[in-house]
């Protein structure tokens, strides 16, 4: 069923499908203009996300986050994709074929490149920065296995199956090197360990599951980029602690980095880019999110 069935990308309007697996990424209780409970979803596969409703009952508290295969006829909402959906039926114990319709694959040969990038970058970057980085990450960052290795960097704009957030991240760090000889009084090593740290806060927002990533509550209500200057915050303490000095400005400035990655307030930046640092890692941010994928302006992640 999963081989023969379109993928999300592939519906177009009024097209109708009895089996169609997805991940349920939200869902939320609505209701009728009479009253009448009905169920709103986000739903996506490995090809893309869209809206779903399904007007026979409510959502159970348990949806978000599980596979499930529906029947639905592919409709529109305010110039976007919608599906309706006529029967959804949850699925326990989803087979590796129907996982690998609704999560994109490692790309073996892109991952074995991009270790040698993060090799490349322990050597090169000063002892105290990598031990920030890595005290940050709270794992050993080349655990293939481990978070780093294994998260995505967004949800549903950039960057969204496991292990692209050591990609996203990686693939910026590689950009360095071509942007620090043209600004001679750039730190580009600080600029390297603001590109390591900028997003780690993503491994305490979002949840990764067998079908991809969802966002825990507290990436709406908090937002990674707090996480990701908490986790710094706290491996600069842990290791003067230790002994180590670190130069106070140089904390300042990753720190600043970090909350104004995302370039304007109104883009969820705590403050905007103020350093030559700062405005180099929004930039390769920006880069790299819009060369993957379609950013959305009023949700940059």
């Amino acid at each position: 069923m999963p081989n023969e069935c379109p993928l999300l990308a592939d519906l177009q309007l009024n097209d109708f499908v009895a089996e169609l697996p997805v991940f349920v990424v939200e869902a939320s209780a609505r209701t009728k203009k009479d009253g009448a409970p009905f169920a709103s979803y986000v739903v996506r596969d490995r090809s893309a996300e869209v809206g779903a409703v399904y007007w026979e009952g409510g959502p159970g508290p348990n949806d978000a986050g599980r596979v499930a295969v529906v029947e639905a006829r592919m409709g529109e909402f305010r110039g976007d994709p919608q599906l309706t959906i006529t029967r959804i039926e949850f699925v326990d114990e989803p087979s590796a074929d129907l996982l690998d319709r609704l999560r994109a694959g490692h790309d073996r040969a892109l991952q074995a490149e991009l270790v040698e990038v993060l090799r490349d970058c322990r050597r090169d970057l000063p002892p105290l920065f990598w031990a920030i980085f890595e005290a940050a990450l709270r794992a050993d960052p080349f655990d293939l296995s481990g978070p780093f290795w294994q998260y995505a960097a967004g949800r549903s704009k950039h960057h969204t199956g496991p292990g692209e957030l050591a990609w996203h991240i990686l693939t910026m760090l590689r950009l360095v090197d071509g942007l620090a000889p043209a600004y001679p009084g750039l730190d580009a090593d600080l600029v390297r360990l603001a590109v390591l740290c900028h997003d780690l806060g993503k491994l305490d927002t979002y949840e990764m599951t067998m079908a991809g990533a969802y966002y825990l509550p507290r990436e709406q209500t908090v937002g990674h980029t707090f996480y990701s200057m908490a986790r710094v915050s706290a491996a600069i303490a842990a290791l003067r602690a230790q002994g180590q000095e670190i130069d106070p400005s140089d904390e300042e400035n990753l720190l600043h980095c970090l909350a104004s990655h995302h370039g304007r307030r109104e883009y969820q930046a705590v403050a905007e880019p103020a350093t030559p640092e700062a405005h180099a890692l929004h930039a390769l941010d920006l880069l790299d999110s819009r060369d993957r994928g379609d950013i959305n302006f009023d949700r940059l992640v």
